[in-house]
């Protein structure tokens, strides 16, 4: 009896923007969306997202080494920015 071919073994699909780290670029927009919106007061954006005041801050001084993709989606609802462009600059 004949082998059956082996079965292809796909790599899996990612984009571009999956690849990337949310971290990458996430303190010079968070930046940038707080200017636009006023220069609000951390604890005010913190109590807005849901956050502490000390990941806000550790976010903006790019010391925080990972941050979550929920924790910029509540940072990008607060701020009324897209989510996507706050994460990956799209």
């Amino acid at each position: 009896m004949p082998k059956a071919p082996p079965t292809p073994v796909s790599e899996p699909e990612t984009s571009a923007a999956a690849r990337k780290s949310p971290a990458a670029g996430v303190p010079r927009r968070l930046r940038q969306a707080l200017a636009s919106a006023g220069s609000p007061p951390i604890r005010q954006l913190a109590r807005a997202a849901g956050l502490s005041d000390t990941g806000i801050n550790s976010i903006l001084s790019g010391t925080a080494t990972r941050i979550e993709l929920e924790t910029v989606w509540r940072l990008a609802v607060a701020l009324r920015v897209a989510p996507e462009w706050l994460a990956y600059g799209t």
